[in-house]
């Protein structure tokens, strides 16, 4: 474990020499080749900026769960998603990673093995060759596509949405899964979901790690 948590180390302090951006590092390929490189430094940029954008998102609509959730990253010394440097954070630090995903996505109910106590998620329905949020009077024509709380029998009609909805929700105790959205044959429109949190396995590696610094 020692030897472990020790090469863990050096891995961590290598890493901070590189182009990283929190907890994300650009893999062999992306190295080793220019044009992957520069696509990694515009996403950094725009990382950075989401933090930003969200994290004053975050604050606005909730300053409490926000400072916990700052204040359990920075016990464990993780870096957000869109912080600079992987060894430290900054004031928009408040989760460790980012995800994002789009089309005709769905998954099963389940709970999430995050460490913080709320997740933050964005959903927009976008019109697919832009990216740029779609609205009804642009012909938005998705249905169902719901965002479904079983155990509380809640559910969230995004279909009958045409801006941004943010959600906060406790995704480690509360199971919610996605429905399946049904697109007619040719519409323009899909629908994008972000997603904001720090796993439970990262978070137990960084605190031994503090053991060895």
């Amino acid at each position: 474990m020692f030897l472990i948590l020790f090469h863990s180390k050096l891995i961590i302090i290598l890493l901070c020499h590189l182009k990283i951006l929190g907890t994300y590092v650009p893999n062999s390929s992306t190295l080793l080749h220019q044009e992957y490189l520069d696509i990694w430094n515009q996403i950094s940029v725009t990382l950075a900026k989401i933090q930003k954008i969200f994290a004053a998102r975050f604050r606005r609509i909730s300053t409490s769960f926000f400072y916990q959730s700052q204040t359990k990253m920075n016990s464990a010394s993780i870096p957000g998603f869109g912080d600079p440097t992987c060894d430290q954070s900054g004031v928009d630090t408040f989760a460790g990673n980012f995800t994002a995903t789009w089309k005709e996505f769905y998954n099963q109910a389940h709970v999430d093995n995050d460490i913080n106590s709320i997740t933050m998620a964005g959903f927009c329905a976008i019109t697919e060759s832009s990216g740029i949020p779609a609205t009804f009077d642009q012909g938005l024509d998705l249905k169902y596509g719901q965002f479904i709380f079983p155990g509380l029998s809640t559910i969230i009609d995004l279909a009958s949405i045409d801006g941004w909805t943010d959600f906060f929700w406790t995704s480690k105790f509360v199971f919610h899964q996605t429905v399946q959205t049904h697109r007619p044959l040719g519409s323009p429109s899909t629908r994008f979901l972000c997603s904001m949190k720090f796993k439970s396995k990262l978070f137990d590696v960084c605190k031994k790690l503090l053991f060895f610094i």
